[in-house]
């Protein structure tokens, strides 16, 4: 391995990245500065926006990698087709010395390091040569590799290089096998195709999972919540509730939910329809209580993002099988606003569930608060649980593929264990005392610089929510928080700054601190 002139040069110097002060990038104040290879000096970092590239990322894995292939003649082309190139002749030449297969090989990239996809998927779609995988489940075959030997370090400068029976050794056409068929790690899509849709729109559908449990998925773009998805999930439940033993609420997808469609909801408040916002909150809100007070029991089968009005929805089913890499919380005060499905009543819940009434309930109170207003999202589901978003009865799968039948199992153990959804009760508050508390936690906050002047207002907004809206001590009813939560975030919405973190959110996919 030899390395290029300018990383010899930056190791020469000194320069060996962020802790030594520089490297092929270097900080001044607040701005970042980018090494200049043909001076030798740092310019200001330029944000490369590439039209195509841009329009690529929107799209499915599938067409995006199909597109690549299709583009060779451009600068930007022949640079991703080259890594991939690259990676497929890697992959080629030491599949066959660590695996039996192609599959085993992209199942490690994908649970091992969440590839959305493995190297010899990756190539199949690219190509379209299907060179490792042909047909579709149950039917679906996969190429075995005929020789454990390396194979010759071939420098394939593009797709076109590639010999359609390349990696099978010594020649031959390459071997195929039928893909074993495991139940624990049965796919949604594969239900689907054998005909158990029950009924689907474009915001979801009801799949029948075999042996009385089915499965909601929601279809909307990174699964976000709507009133239609509201709608469907309303539907499902009844149906569910009707006829089967159980509901599982997941998919095949990277992601559980990345929350409420936050356009629609700034749409809204442009355009100053607070009956509307107001209407939409209760919607939520009426949805995710049906969940929790549902006759049969319900599992979330969360994964990937699930932020926002997506770990309300969570937190209101029966139990939670999560993947172990988990995004989970409820991040609004990013956006200016304050969770409006349920979220801060349901962490209340949990806070208060097992508070015996002679115990101090301040702490409590507090360990609530900071989930909502300092914790901010999980980096993985033991994360998840350490915040308390998952309980001591919710269980994490060994890898996402196993996530639809772990849940199954899940629900299907509730059912048959003789399911009786939980008794509505009423949540002990604390009113000023407790209000008085958190406004403490929220000026340490500020004076230790975690807060901008209007974080501590959205986080006392949050505070009062979790008061319960009550002049003194009291037990209310779930409705009362939920009534508070609706307030607070239409409060919040009529704020010029609260739009403005909105609408940054939406325009570059990164929080404002305003």
């Amino acid at each position: 391995l030899k390395l290029p002139e300018p990383v010899l040069c930056l190791i020469a110097a000194g320069r060996l990245g962020d802790k030594s002060g520089a490297g092929f990038y270097k900080r001044e104040g607040k701005a970042i500065l980018a090494l200049d290879l043909a001076t030798d000096s740092y310019r200001p970092l330029e944000d490369q926006r590439i039209p195509e590239i841009d329009a690529l990322i929107k799209l499915p894995m599938a067409r995006r990698l199909a597109a690549i292939a299709a583009v060779h003649d451009t600068k930007w082309g022949r640079f991703v087709n080259t890594l991939l190139d690259s990676l497929n002749a890697y992959v080629e030449y030491a599949g066959p010395r660590i695996a039996s297969d192609t599959l085993s090989v992209d199942n490690v990239m994908r649970w091992g390091f969440q590839w959305e996809l493995g190297p010899f998927e990756m190539e199949d779609l690219r190509t379209g040569w299907h060179r490792s995988y042909r047909g579709i489940a149950p039917d679906r075959t996969v190429r075995v590799f005929a020789i454990k030997s390396p194979r010759p370090n071939v420098n394939h400068a593009s797709t076109e290089a590639l010999p359609s029976d390349a990696g099978a050794g010594n020649g031959a056409a390459p071997d195929f096998v039928a893909i074993p068929i495991e139940p624990a790690y049965t796919t949604l899509a594969e239900h689907k195709a054998a005909g158990k849709t029950l009924f689907e729109t474009a915001d979801g559908a009801l799949v029948d999972l075999g042996d009385g449990v089915v499965c909601l998925e929601f279809r909307t773009k990174m699964s976000t919540f709507s009133p239609g998805v509201c709608q469907v999930t309303d539907r499902a439940r009844e149906i569910a509730e009707r006829d089967y033993a159980a509901m599982v609420i997941g998919g095949d997808g990277p992601h559980f939910s990345a929350g409420y469609n936050l356009k629609m909801l700034l749409d809204a408040v442009i355009a100053e329809d607070w009956t509307v916002i107001d209407a939409m909150l209760r919607q939520v809100q009426d949805t995710f209580l049906a969940l929790k007070y549902s006759r049969i029991p319900t599992v979330a089968a969360v994964r990937g993002y699930t932020l926002g009005a997506g770990c309300e929805c969570a937190l209101h089913c029966t139990a939670i099988q999560a993947g172990p890499e988990l995004a989970m919380g409820l991040p609004e005060m990013s956006v200016g606003l304050v969770p409006g499905g349920g979220g801060v009543k349901e962490l209340l819940v949990r806070a208060m569930a097992d508070w015996n009434g002679t115990d101090a309930a301040l702490p409590r109170l507090e360990k609530a608060f900071r989930q909502i207003a300092v914790n901010g999202v999980s980096s993985s589901a033991e994360e998840a649980r350490k915040f308390g978003l998952l309980g001591q009865t919710d269980r994490i799968s060994r890898n996402p593929d196993r996530l639809l039948f772990d849940a199954k199992q899940r629900a299907l153990a509730l059912a048959l264990a003789g399911y009786q959804p939980p008794a509505q009760r009423d949540i002990h508050v604390l009113g000023p005392q407790g209000i008085q508390s958190l406004t403490a936690v929220i000026d340490e906050l500020s004076r230790s610089g975690k807060y901008t002047v209007y974080d501590s207002r959205i986080a006392q907004v949050i505070a009062a929510i979790l008061g319960g809206g009550t002049t003194q001590e009291a037990d209310v009813p779930e409705m009362a928080i939920c009534a508070e939560e609706r307030a607070g975030l239409i409060g919040l919405a009529h704020n010029p700054q609260s739009i403005e973190r909105m609408k940054t959110l939406l325009e570059t996919g990164k929080p404002l601190k305003n």
